[in-house]
């Protein structure tokens, strides 16, 4: 098992380690609720052709008393600590450019006036990832390819060739949405980890074909919709 995020002493943190058998994948919290969902769905079709009495009623109570154990487990000071990183991880550029808040329409006037390029916003929304997300947990996989994909972009822009309004952006989609990269696409469950598509979903094509930046797949509920 291999730790996603490699913290500095001032950064470490005080909750579950995020564990992956992925370079890029998190194997989080929240995928053991899924986990447990996926083992009762599975028993009830499995009870229909083998029948298990008693295994269903088993793994409800386990999933009622995991999820008691661990309701509302936060570390004490995690508030402030997200607070401290969150101001910390806000500046990008020289300019320190704020990107909290930073809507598709100014990034693009920021690339075209050279204070910011796509490779510099992308490297800094990875980054929060980076330090935020061990107490956020919403994403639950990075492209490692996202920065050469944005310098690339870059290098298209500098040409006078620019896709279109997304030309350039950042962009974090769900884990359901089929992407032919080193990505996987497990529509949030663990039984699905290594799936690899062959081809882009309708909805990336177009993204990537609008200049848009994939940088990695939030975490949703297990076979999200």
């Amino acid at each position: 098992m291999e730790k996603l995020y490699n913290f500095s002493q001032n950064d470490s943190v005080d909750v579950v380690p995020l564990l992956t058998t992925h370079p890029q994948r998190t194997l989080k919290e929240s995928s053991y609720k899924m986990d447990f969902r996926g083992l009762i769905f599975l028993c009830i079709s499995f009870q229909k052709v083998y029948s298990c009495p008693g295994l269903y009623d088993s793994l409800c109570k386990t999933y009622g008393e995991f999820l008691t154990q661990n309701q509302g487990k936060v570390a004490p000071g995690t508030d402030e600590r997200l607070r401290i990183l969150d101001e910390k991880y806000a500046g990008c550029g020289p300019q320190k450019i704020d990107i909290r808040e930073l809507t598709i329409r100014r990034a693009q006037e920021y690339f075209a006036s050279g204070q910011l390029s796509s490779a510099q916003l992308t490297a800094c929304y990875l980054n929060r990832i980076r330090h935020l997300d061990p107490y956020l947990r919403a994403v639950i996989e990075v492209n490692p390819d996202a920065v050469v994909i944005a310098t690339k972009i870059d290098a298209e822009r500098r040409a006078l060739k620019v896709r279109g309004e997304l030309h350039g952006i950042p962009i974090l989609i769900k884990d359901n949405m089929a992407t032919a990269d080193k990505m996987q696409t497990t529509a949030g469950a663990v039984v699905l980890e290594d799936v690899k598509p062959k081809e882009d979903s309708d909805v990336v094509k177009l993204i990537r074909e609008s200049g848009g930046v994939i940088i990695g797949k939030t975490n949703p509920t297990e076979w999200a919709a």
